[in-house]
């Protein structure tokens, strides 16, 4: 290794590898525990990006994303990630397809967020793979066409990224892409649960649950329930909600059956409405309040919840 004095002689004379070099070891070795001169090290990756360094192009589209060393702006981390992803960098390719798809710092432009992840799938980066498989999925940039979803999701799920894996379960549970297969299913659900995928565990639990794909087993259902509410996924938190309300694997507590409901209506479970709505009509875990159920029947209808217009009706 290159002592740093070394790299110091070496960056003033212009050399634009240990101009990076230099900038690296300052931003992330292990001399740069204490108060780090940002400032100092984008100017060097600036010198080195400027100098045509493809990671120093990567690494000072960073600075200016985050703002450090210079003054914050996404076109400008933009501009430098197209001149890494031009060189083939591929986290810069991956970064510049997120700009296109979400128009920060470039026009809005999915055909082009496509291109550039397809560049980095091509590579091998998974996070690339994966997204382009989404993009195929869904029909944004692309046709919609769910083998290519499929391939390009198996090439990420093997390399272990949880949501390519979550999103290939899905595949087999749907029949898209794929022939529909439970068992299939839920072995790619387990790897992305196992990393603690929220979506996955719900989908695990519910498997366990009703004996798809999997033997019934109501203790393991219970625990990827648990699993999935603890990392915030609303249907879980919904579904423990209805647990505690009926007493299904654990004792019936009416009151915390309500704290899940409220739970997953703050993240977006238009059911969960429906549910607490009916607390509110019969008095459990809450105050018996006709006005107030009437109140979140007519919120859940609205999200198109069918059983609440049908309770609305009924009032």
């Amino acid at each position: 290794m290159i002592r740093t004095d070394r790299l110091e002689s070496l960056a003033r004379t212009g050399l634009a590898d240990a101009q990076f070099r230099l900038a690296y070891r300052l931003a992330f070795g292990r001399s740069a525990r204490g108060p780090r001169s940002w400032k100092r090290i984008a100017a060097l990756w600036r010198s080195a990006a400027e100098q045509g360094n493809v990671r120093a192009q990567f690494y000072l589209g960073t600075c200016y994303d985050d703002g450090k060393g210079v003054r914050k702006s996404v076109s400008e981390s933009m501009k430098w990630y197209r001149k890494g992803a031009q060189q083939g960098h591929v986290n810069a390719q991956y970064n510049l397809a997120i700009g296109y798809m979400k128009g920060d710092g470039v026009p809005k432009n999915m055909r082009q967020a496509v291109s550039w992840y397809r560049r980095g799938a091509e590579q091998g980066d998974a996070e690339a793979q994966c997204n382009l498989g989404c993009c195929y999925h869904e029909g944004k940039g692309v046709r919609k066409d769910f083998k290519q979803a499929v391939i390009w999701a198996r090439r990420a799920a093997r390399q272990g990224d949880a949501k390519a894996q979550f999103n290939l379960g899905l595949s087999y549970l749907n029949g898209e892409g794929v022939r529909t297969n439970r068992r299939s299913a839920v072995a790619w659900f387990r790897k992305a649960a196992a990393q603690g995928h929220a979506r996955a565990q719900w989908h695990l639990a519910e498997a366990y649950e009703e004996g798809h794909g999997v033997r019934r087993d109501d203790v393991a259902a219970l625990k990827w329930l648990r699993k999935a509410v603890a990392n915030g996924d609303p249907e879980a938190q919904s579904a423990l909600g209805v647990r505690y309300h009926n007493g299904t694997g654990v004792r019936r507590n009416y009151g915390l059956s309500v704290k899940w409901y409220r739970r997953a209506i703050e993240n977006g479970d238009e059911w969960a409405q429906y549910l607490l709505a009916l607390c509110y009509q019969d008095g459990e875990g809450v105050r018996k309040n006709t006005a107030t159920a009437r109140r979140w029947f007519k919120r859940a209808a609205e999200a198109g919840v069918k059983e609440a217009r049908r309770a609305l009706a009924g009032c």
